[in-house]
C-alpha cells in the first residue's frame, strides 16, 4: 500500500471513521488495517454503540435476531454489540456461546 494511502487511513481513523468502515474504504481486511494502523503507532479506541446503534440493536434483538446477526445488520462486530446488550441490561439468551 502506498504511503500516502496509509496516510489517509490513519487521517480517516483519527478522524473518527469506525475500522469497519475504513476496511470498505480500503479494500483491506480488519486485520491489516489494525497493523497498518499500530505500525504508525496510532492509539487504538474501543468504542461502543452509538445511542442510535444501540436502540437499532435491542429492537432486532429482541425481536429474536442473534447478536452476530443483529451485528451485520447494523456493520458492527458481534462482541461490541454484545458487549452493549449486556451494558445496558438486555437479558441475553444463552444461544451460539453468548450469554
Amino acid at each position: 500500500m502506498r504511503r500516502g494511502t496509509v496516510d489517509q487511513l490513519v487521517a480517516d481513523y483519527e478522524s473518527g471513521v469506525p475500522t469497519t468502515e475504513l476496511t470498505g474504504r480500503y479494500g483491506l481486511a480488519k486485520s491489516s488495517v489494525l497493523k497498518l494502523l499500530g505500525e504508525r503507532g496510532v492509539v487504538m479506541r474501543r468504542q461502543g454503540l452509538f445511542e442510535v446503534e444501540l436502540n437499532e440493536a435491542v429492537r432486532r434483538y429482541e425481536r429474536g435476531l442473534s447478536v452476530v446477526d443483529v451485528g451485520e445488520r447494523i456493520g458492527r462486530s458481534s462482541t461490541v454489540v454484545w458487549r452493549a446488550l449486556k451494558k445496558h441490561g438486555v437479558a441475553l439468551r444463552a444461544r451460539n456461546g453468548w450469554e
